[in-house]
């Protein structure tokens, strides 16, 4: 199963928003992953919950939030992205983070009915 294209959080950047509505959007391709992940990072997983303000989150915590982030997350939501698409900020607009064309005919064209890549991932 594929991530459907388009935002999964928008406008913020904050690893306290943003590690709960990746990690969602995970459970909803692969529940099983996201729950071991959810095992695996269950400390920092409360430590986000219980902060308002991502520098509530320090030392060792915050490591371990920046990891799961960029290292965990980001590389598990790629895997499940269609092809010529890829998973994080949108380029026009950073606090838009989601599933965006990746492909480089669709950004030459500005327009993804012209690229051949998307018309074949179309069909």
């Amino acid at each position: 199963m594929n991530l459907e294209p388009g935002s999964i959080s928008i406008g913020t950047m904050r690893l306290v928003d943003l590690i709960p509505a990746v990690l969602d959007a995970l459970e909803e391709v692969d529940p099983e992953r996201a729950a071991a992940i959810r095992e695996d990072y269950s400390n920092t997983l409360w430590a986000i919950d219980g902060a308002r303000w991502e520098s509530d989150l320090t030392g060792r915590t915050l490591e371990d939030a920046l990891w799961l982030y960029h290292e965990v997350l980001l590389d598990a939501m790629q895997e499940y992205c269609p092809e010529c698409h890829y998973f994080g900020a949108h380029p026009g607009d950073g606090a838009d983070v989601g599933v965006w064309m990746a492909c480089e005919g669709c950004w030459e064209t500005d327009d993804y009915e012209e690229c051949e890549k998307w018309k074949s991932y179309q069909l």
